[in-house]
């Protein structure tokens, strides 16, 4: 299903209509996910390889105005109705990335009991085998916003340009993490974007009524006060009662792959807005945290890439109407 987000309404209207402006022909799932895109053909499929092999069984694709090859390569995924691709054309001065996330939440949040809120460069990695549907439902009969996703941080793992093949397995250094370090004078003087933190978050639709990209804001807390912290008061967000806190979900690691290729950290990072709406990075990577991200040898994820690369063929090489489209999806995705 394609929708366009310039014919939708921003917000819900306060009248008897609002249930009934919801209702799309669309079936309940118990597991969907969210993201924003642009310009992503080189590696949303991929992602939603991938997502559905965790058990993710709809994506809610908003387009923020792509001009690259994404819309082709999503067809299979639209007719099949694992994808629902919405043309979301504002501008992030606006808020776009924050305002698409509650207008999902808001329009689709009754046909799925949790949604996987996160971005096309992070994948949710099981370090036990086990799906992400599989340990959500550990959480179904718990009164919580959502269950969070503790983020790695990815660089370039010495690309400069764009390789061939899968980003789970081309990318394969990360950050350091303080708990990694040994030496206590270390550990001691470790810096806050080394200390492990939840980035991204899996929305209990049931319990939370307005999304940050980072939390929810208003919801049900988690009140077990002995293993997590209750709500605090935040400085930027409002009162004590709005900004909740929630678990870590527990098998699960948030891979970021904030940087790619010096190539890819150009065009994402530099020659356009950032999805908050600030402005562009400066050219030189060395002024940021990114140049760090190379420091530790990590394969956890190089357990899916042959499952995933055996579904990416199988979902375009083997149809050729689908690869004609796009020449180079052989190279893309395959490394061929």
């Amino acid at each position: 299903m394609t929708l366009s987000g310039s014919h939708l309404p921003l917000y819900p209207p306060i009248n008897a209509e609002f249930h009934l402006c919801r209702q799309l022909p669309l079936p309940w799932v118990y597991l969907a996910a969210w993201m924003t895109v642009k310009d992503e053909g080189h590696y949303i499929p991929e992602w939603l390889e991938y997502a559905e092999m965790m058990g993710v069984q709809r994506v809610y694709i908003y387009d923020n105005n792509s001009t690259d090859f994404t819309s082709q390569l999503l067809e299979p995924y639209v007719q099949s109705g694992f994808v629902v691709h919405i043309n979301w054309p504002f501008s992030p001065t606006m808020g776009m990335q924050q305002a698409g996330l509650n207008d999902a939440l808001w329009r689709f949040g009754d046909l799925s009991a949790w949604m996987l809120c996160i971005d096309p460069d992070e994948f949710p990695i099981s370090t036990d085998g086990r799906t992400l549907a599989s340990r959500l439902q550990e959480w179904d009969h718990h009164y919580v916003s959502a269950v969070g996703l503790v983020e790695y941080k990815f660089g370039t793992s010495g690309h400069v340009k764009r390789p061939r093949g899968l980003v789970l397995e081309n990318y394969v250094r990360r950050l350091r993490t303080c708990s990694e370090f040994v030496r206590s004078d270390e550990l001691e003087q470790c810096p806050s974007f080394r200390q492990l933190r939840m980035s991204k978050m899996v929305v209990n639709t049931r319990n939370s009524h307005l999304l940050y990209i980072h939390f929810p804001r208003i919801g049900l807390s988690y009140n077990r006060t002995d293993v997590f912290e209750p709500p605090k008061y935040h400085a930027r967000f409002g009162r004590r009662d709005e900004v909740v806190s929630y678990p870590v979900l527990a098998g699960f690691r948030l891979h970021h792959y904030k940087t790619k290729s010096m190539e890819d950290w150009f065009v994402r990072r530099v020659s356009r807005l950032r999805a908050s709406g600030k402005p562009p990075y400066s050219n030189n990577i060395s002024q940021y945290h990114d140049v760090h991200y190379n420091e530790v040898i990590d394969h956890t994820a190089l357990t899916f890439v042959p499952e995933l690369k055996r579904r990416l063929y199988a979902r375009y090489l083997a149809k050729p109407q689908m690869s004609s489209k796009v020449p180079s999806i052989a190279s893309l995705f395959l490394g061929l």
